[in-house]
C-alpha cells in the first residue's frame, strides 16, 4: 500500500488560477493523496471554489478561516494532515501530473527526508512546472545546506518539494 502524502494548498483571493492548481493537483499520478484546502479569508469567489472542489473529489478537505497569513495557514495545514509525508502547492501555481510520485519514489529509493524538483515559470501568474532533467542528486546535511544557502541545486522555495511530516513535529512556519 502507497503512503497517505498530504498536500497542502494555501488560497487567498485567486479566483482566477486556483481550478488550474487544484486541477493539477487532484490529477497526480501518485493517487493516495490527502488534499487539504485552506481558504485563508479570501474576498473573491476563491472560497466558493474551495467548496466546489471538495464536492468533486472526496480526497478534498476544505478549512475556512478568517485571514491569518501564509505561514500560519501552512500551520494549519501541517497540524491537520494526516499523511507520512507533506507537500504544499501554492494556489496560484501548478505542477506537473508526475511531481508527487516522483518525489516519492526518490526520497522512498534515497531514504531521504526531503525530496526536492526543479521548477520553471510559465507564465505572468508564476505557475511552476516540473523540469524534466531526470537527474538524481544526493546530498548529506553540509552539501545541501551549501547548495541551499547558494541557491544552486536546491531552492529557497517550499512547494517544490516532499517532506517527511515529522520534520514540523517541533518546527513550524516563521511569521514574517
Amino acid at each position: 500500500m502507497e503512503e497517505l502524502i498530504s498536500v497542502v494548498v494555501p488560497v487567498y483571493n485567486v479566483q482566477d488560477c486556483l481550478d488550474n492548481c487544484l486541477e493539477s493537483v487532484v490529477s497526480q499520478t501518485y493517487k493516495n493523496l490527502e488534499i487539504i484546502v485552506i481558504d485563508d479569508g479570501s474576498k473573491d469567489s476563491s472560497s466558493q471554489k474551495c467548496d466546489w472542489w471538495k464536492e468533486k473529489d472526496s480526497r478534498i478537505k476544505v478549512i475556512h478561516q478568517e485571514n491569518k497569513g501564509l505561514a500560519e495557514t501552512r500551520n494549519v495545514g501541517i497540524s491537520k494532515s494526516t499523511g507520512k509525508y507533506i507537500s504544499f502547492v501554492d494556489s496560484d501555481d501548478f505542477i506537473d501530473s508526475k511531481m508527487i510520485e516522483t518525489l516519492y519514489k526518490t526520497l522512498v529509493k534515497t531514504n531521504s527526508q526531503i525530496s526536492a524538483c526543479k521548477f520553471k515559470r510559465v507564465d505572468n501568474y508564476s505557475k511552476v512546472n516540473l523540469k524534466k532533467t531526470g537527474e538524481i542528486k544526493e546530498f548529506d546535511a553540509k552539501e545541501a545546506l551549501m547548495s541551499l544557502l547558494n541557491e544552486e541545486d536546491i531552492s529557497v522555495h517550499i512547494w517544490d518539494k516532499l517532506y517527511l511530516k515529522d520534520l514540523f513535529s517541533r518546527n513550524k512556519m516563521p511569521k514574517r
